[in-house]
């Protein structure tokens, strides 16, 4: 039985690709990005400028520029700033291989006031997410099921 907050530490205990472990962080900032980006078309008034015009790593800004459609997003510098900061916690998260939310796990990345601006965005652009980029929600669910699955597997073969 697994208790709630509980998140096996795997790192040390199961084998990880680094090249599918950057693949998956690489795609959580794009969705971090995504999910800030439609939080702030509908959530933000005061001033703010298409994401293109902002310089992120570079991963994501090739991303951005590939998907002329994703220039119509507007931020301002606000969140410019709790993007990176989400960014640097996840290149930093030792639980991204096979981690489910940031919410269930014990390890917290996050001050309590990153929080509070963090959370409002998951739970509005969480919703919205699959209408606007289907693909890129469809696949956010398959790793959270393959996540879960890696750590049942786990916790069953531990036992």
């Amino acid at each position: 039985m697994i208790k709630e907050k509980t998140f096996p530490i795997l790192k040390n205990k199961i084998s990880i690709d680094k090249d599918k472990e950057a693949a998956k962080k690489l795609f959580e900032k794009k969705l971090f990005l995504l999910m800030t980006a439609i939080y702030c078309e509908d959530m933000v008034r005061d001033s703010k400028k298409s994401i293109s015009k902002y310089k992120f790593e570079e991963g994501i800004d090739e991303f951005i520029n590939k998907n002329p459609k994703l220039w119509k997003y507007k931020i301002n510098d606000t969140y410019y700033e709790l993007i990176m900061k989400a960014f640097r916690r996840t290149d930093r998260c030792p639980h991204s291989f096979y981690k489910t939310f940031c919410h269930q796990c014990p390890t917290t990345c996050y001050k309590s006031e990153d929080l509070e601006h963090i959370e409002p965005i998951m739970k509005y652009a969480g919703r919205k997410i699959m209408m606007k980029h289907p693909l890129i929600g469809t696949r956010f669910v398959i790793n959270l099921l393959m996540a879960k699955k890696t750590i049942n597997n786990y916790i069953k073969t531990s036992e």
